[in-house]
């Protein structure tokens, strides 16, 4: 559901002639940012979604765990989908297509909160809230954890970075 809100602003976005105000640090060009996220976003997050549960998962069971790939991805989806909800969807729902439907050429508040919105607050938030659920689905210690969620978050992060804006 998330997904689908998000690919449907950034398609409303694009419609609108709107482009990020920095340039992507990936070959995609700034003016068809937004097009093509509208088209991978959901593809990207079903694969990210799988590839973190069943590393750490797979990590999870290494040190000795005793849970579930079901309830590991469950939680992961939980804990990775309310700060993003709070932090990165609402806003970029409600707030930026009216932004970009009205005449604001970008949005008024400065990058350092956008930074703070997409990466400090949200990132931490997920991290710390995967450890604890992963260790208590498996039954580890926290630390244990805590490494199951930090490798399996690399592959995830570097695709993720590849699409920075």
């Amino acid at each position: 559901m998330a997904s689908r809100c998000t690919r449907l602003v950034a398609a409303r976005i694009s419609a609108l002639g709107h482009h990020p105000p920095t340039t992507p640090i990936t070959l995609i060009r700034a003016t068809d940012w937004y097009a093509v996220q509208s088209i991978i976003t959901i593809p990207v997050g079903f694969v990210a979604a799988f590839a973190f549960s069943g590393i750490a998962y797979a990590i999870c069971r290494a040190f000795g765990g005793r849970g579930t790939f079901d309830a590991t991805f469950g939680a992961s989806a939980f804990s990775l989908h309310l700060p993003m909800l709070i932090m990165m969807w609402l806003p970029e729902i409600l707030i930026a297509p009216k932004l970009y439907g009205g005449s604001a050429p970008v949005l008024p508040w400065p990058s350092w909160i956008e930074l703070l919105r997409i990466f400090l607050i949200p990132l931490p938030w997920a991290g710390v809230v995967s450890t604890l659920a992963l260790a208590r689905i498996h039954r580890l210690c926290w630390y244990r954890a805590s490494v199951a969620v930090f490798i399996g978050a690399l592959p995830t992060s570097l695709v993720t970075a590849a699409f920075l804006r």
